[in-house]
């Protein structure tokens, strides 16, 4: 419990001299002592053991957030590398389907090109009429 001084005559003379009668003055400030000396003991000011504990948990709280923080970033990490692993199998997937389909494509246009240059040889040697 914090332990404070309440002057509670230096009151009563101060409200004395403010115009208030000496009994109202004495019976005022033993109340104001009264209850403020109650308002203490309840707890209601932290002492400096008190923030020092506070501190001290906060501290600790601080160190297992920075661990878990730790933690999370080394996670990400690993999933960063898992998901680059697999965004380069699909990339290197598309690319050789794409390749594939380059190439039948080129097939494709080439066997075209026989047809055309065929008909019109066939045209050129046998017209129509």
């Amino acid at each position: 419990m914090l332990a404070v001084a309440f002057d509670t005559l230096k009151l009563a003379r101060k409200l004395e001299s403010a115009g208030m009668a000496s009994k109202q003055a004495q019976d005022t400030s033993a109340a104001l002592s009264e209850t403020y000396t109650e308002w203490l003991s309840l707890g209601n000011v932290a002492t400096r053991e008190d923030i020092q504990k506070l501190e001290a948990a906060v501290r600790e709280d601080m160190h297992e957030v920075r661990a878990e923080i730790a933690g999370v970033r080394s996670e990400m990490g690993k999933l960063e590398a898992k998901l680059d692993a697999k965004i380069d199998n699909v990339e290197a997937r598309l690319e050789a389907k794409i390749e594939a389909k380059k190439t039948e494509i080129l097939y494709w246009m080439v066997g075209q090109t026989i047809v055309l240059l065929g008909a019109l040889f066939g045209l050129i040697h046998y017209p129509l009429h």
